[in-house]
């Protein structure tokens, strides 16, 4: 127990430290690598488990600077225990070779003095010396395989053709043949080591499955695309939180055949570290799921946990209706009970609650809340109209009450109205059939029964075209910071309603713009005035927009070894565009990203801009454009840039298929000061070198 606790303390450390690694200085990982070498296992568990932390990569991601001391853990670590969370934490990076020329570079001279040969020695040594020669991954692996026949050796030999992925997949005989009568502690080890080099036909592999071995059997099922649910079970229940979370990945593909493990699924939503994962798994078994409804009502009575609940069965739909609507109609229709901020947590649960039931049983869902929605209302509007509210979020399935609904739209009392308009926005599309009833709302006397009769025409989504032009002049009825609230709605309206976007574009705030400008990029169709407005607006966000309509190619992510979001593109790119609104020339009033074939040729232009931001994002922007002897000759010179994330984006943009113009320069990268500027040198050149 103490030391999962430790695990526990760990992960939740490094979670919370990820958002401010923007810099490698600035990670958990140094720290964490000196762990690794703690006397005390606990401790060095603990640190394997903060490195296997699921997270997301970025360009120079420090973990990567970890590889070669957990290879060292696998290899060497006393501690079965420790070596096995070190190895997941090894898969969690993938393929690393940099982390493997280290580690073998490290480890020569031990293997010299164990009586590994002089010649393979200096083979080896040669092989991690003349990297510009090309990339040595594979060059490795044939004194990598005549280590595995040493005793001294074997562990060291595996781990590093496991981390040189598919560039050691020659030594899978050797390692698929040394499997079955290799000791407990080696033959694990192969196991991993056949996986990660993508041997997943390998009989000694399929073999291994039925092990009696956990880490071998746990490795085994790693290479299978689906294991069967009586393989996924011992690791349903592991105290490994990245072993349950690799085993949750596997169980929603089963569908009906998961029922035998439906039941783990409970104590992972219970657990804070595989709630987000079990909830999703649920979600995809849908009815499939039903077997785990009994064990969940009882948390709607638990405030930790009746989120979770709520969330899982309205995931499983119908099919957990027979256990759980009449619990979820009891709390539903409870009143609001304890002080003002309890009040107001307990009504956004029963709100949520009230949409799963709508999903569970929407008829008992109507019946529950309709006696509520039309009784007498305890205040004027604005006030907590509760019971009202709640009624409006049965959504689509409160359209049987249209007819109901229509006779309030003509009532004399405004509160009748406001409450219709309520319900018929929640309903959606589906309250179309009521579009001319609501119509005279728009100009009704009181000012927020018109609001809410635009919200509930837009709610329409395509049916609401008719209203568009009474649309025109009820929009100004909206205060300005919550004109955003509508924007998608019009969007959803179709090409018609353009104009009203570009209404928005012009006149709106900032997020009504900012929204605007989002909806216009996602449109299907889209004008030469609209292209021209958002060409022309002053907000970065609008521009942003406007340059993935224009250039979607710079959406893509080209070289799939790099770890970048694909937004990160556009971003540099209107990052040049305001560099050059700040300082254009003289007498120059062209547009030069809105001309084709021009774009290269500007680009360029920033590339000895005084602002160092401003070169990384040409570089980056470089980097995805056709490579030409112009753009390689700006590149080369930005690599060597005097501004560290300058160097970054230079060496990223060169690490392109077969630009082996570039080889030299990233070879001299490798020695640069700065670890993250090495580091993507070496993801580079394998880039260059891919196959």
């Amino acid at each position: 127990m103490r030391r999962l606790s430790i695990v526990v303390v760990v992960v939740h450390w490094c979670t919370a430290t990820l958002a401010a690694q923007m810099v490698p200085e600035q990670s958990p990982v140094a720290q964490l690598r000196q762990l690794l070498q703690s006397p005390d296992a606990e401790v060095r568990l603990a640190a394997a488990a903060g490195l296997a932390v699921p997270r997301p990569f970025d360009l120079g991601q420090p973990y990567q600077a970890a590889v070669a001391d957990l290879m060292r853990v696998v290899a060497e670590d006393a501690d079965e225990g420790v070596a096995e969370m070190a190895a997941l934490a090894l898969h969690g990076i993938g393929s690393w070779p940099p982390g493997v020329f280290e580690f073998v570079g490290a480890k020569l001279a031990t293997w010299r003095a164990a009586g590994v040969p002089a010649a393979v020695i200096e083979r080896m040594q040669a092989t991690l010396q003349h990297r510009e020669r090309g990339w040595p991954g594979a060059a490795l692996v044939p004194d990598l395989v005549l280590l595995l026949h040493e005793r001294a050796t074997a562990r060291a030999a595996l781990v590093a053709l496991a981390m040189l992925g598919d560039d050691a997949a020659a030594a899978m005989p050797d390692v698929d043949a040394m499997l079955p009568a290799a000791a407990d502690r080696e033959r694990w080890r192969a196991t991993f080591t056949l996986v990660r080099i993508g041997a997943t036909r390998a009989p000694s592999l399929r073999a291994a499955r039925g092990d009696r071995h956990d880490a071998v059997r746990l490795w085994a099922a790693h290479a299978v695309a689906q294991p069967t649910p009586a393989e996924l079970e011992p690791w349903l229940g592991d105290a490994r939180v990245v072993v349950r979370q690799w085993a949750l990945q596997r169980v929603a593909p089963l569908g009906a055949s998961a029922a035998p493990i439906v039941g783990e699924l409970v104590p992972l939503l219970a657990a804070m570290a595989t709630r987000g994962d079990a909830l999703g798994v649920v979600q995809q078994l849908g009815p499939h799921a039903a077997a785990i409804a009994p064990a969940l009502v009882p948390w709607l009575d638990d405030a930790e946990r009746i989120d979770v609940a709520v969330a899982a069965l309205a995931g499983i739909g119908p099919a957990a209706a027979e256990v759980a609507a009449a619990p979820l109609v009891r709390f539903v229709t409870q009143p609001c009970r304890g002080e003002h901020g309890e009040r107001m947590r307990f009504e956004n649960q029963v709100l949520t609650a009230v949409a799963a039931l709508a999903a569970i049983a929407p008829g008992q869902a109507v019946d529950a809340l309709w006696p509520g929605f039309v009784a007498p209302l305890p205040s004027p509007w604005p006030g907590e109209w509760v019971l009202v509210t709640r009624f409006c979020f049965v959504g689509a399935a409160g359209v049987v009450k249209l007819p109901e609904l229509r006779r309030l739209l003509a009532s004399d009392d405004r509160n009748d109205r406001l409450r219709a308009l309520m319900a018929l926005r929640g309903i959606g599309a589906a309250a179309a059939p009521a579009l001319a009833a609501i119509l005279p709302c728009l100009h009704d006397v009181d000012e927020f029964v018109r609001r809410e009769a635009t919200a509930a025409v837009l709610a329409m989504g395509p049916a609401a075209a008719p209203a568009l032009p009474e649309l025109d002049s009820a929009f100004t009825i909206w205060p300005e910071h919550r004109r955003r609230e509508l924007v998608p709605g019009l969007a959803a309206i179709g090409p018609a309603a353009e104009p009203l976007l570009l209404r928005a574009l012009r006149e709106g705030d900032d997020g009504t713009r900012q929204v605007a400008a989002v909806q216009l990029w996602q449109a299907k169709t889209l004008s030469a005035a609209a292209m021209t407005a958002m060409a022309e607006s002053p907000e970065t966000n609008v521009l942003d927009c406007y340059l993935r309509r224009r250039w979607p190619e710079l959406c893509r992510v080209e070289a799939p070894w790099t770890r970048w979001t694909a937004g990160s593109y556009i971003g540099e790119l209107t990052r040049l565009l305001w560099a050059s609104r700040a300082a254009p020339p003289a007498g120059d009033e062209r547009r030069p990203w809105r001309e084709e074939g021009t774009l290269t040729e500007w680009v360029l232009g920033f590339a000895g801009h005084q602002d160092a931001t401003v070169r990384a994002a040409a570089a980056h922007v470089l980097g995805l454009l056709p490579s030409t002897p112009a753009t390689l000759a700006a590149l080369r010179e930005l690599a060597s840039d005097g501004h560290r994330n300058t160097r970054l984006a230079a060496l990223w943009a060169l690490g392109r298929p077969q630009a082996h113009a570039a080889v030299d320069v990233l070879v001299a990268a490798l020695q640069d000061a700065d670890w993250s500027v090495a580091a993507t040198a070496d993801m580079a050149l394998r880039g260059v070198f891919v196959r």
